[in-house]
């Protein structure tokens, strides 16, 4: 499994953070390159956030060029870039870095967790 972070590139902050060394490792290039090259990704699903601006770029390389995976496999939902994250404590989710800070585990998997529960059971049903 291949798992990377995007980074902007027209974000300063990232060009002084890559130039010492400690930017994301891979890169957004060579993560593509290890895509396109792996041939891994012919059954997948992507989900993408609407006000995630970080991996915006990645989701559009997947769509445009890539030009995978086909439409009935991509989801888009609610939430930014960190939105998986959250911590439950009984009935309810703190959410880390996302609003609402806290929900009901009900709510949040009605907007979030449902939808990609649904995309994994479809992209199951398609590698039979």
């Amino acid at each position: 499994m291949l798992v990377a972070a995007t980074v902007p590139h027209n974000s300063r902050k990232c060009c002084i953070i890559d130039n010492l060394g400690w930017g994301v490792k891979p890169t957004v290039e060579e993560t593509q390159h290890l895509i396109k090259d792996s041939g891994l990704f012919n059954i997948m699903g992507l989900v993408c956030f609407k006000s995630d601006n970080i991996a915006k770029s990645t989701c559009e390389w997947f769509t445009n060029i890539l030009q995978k995976p086909p439409k009935d496999f991509r989801k888009t939902v609610a939430g930014g870039h960190l939105r998986p994250l959250g911590i439950q404590l009984a009935k309810y989710v703190v959410n880390l870095f996302e609003k609402p800070l806290i929900e009901s585990v009900q709510e949040r998997n009605k907007a979030f967790e449902h939808n990609v529960i649904q995309l994994l059971e479809e992209l199951k049903e398609k590698s039979r």
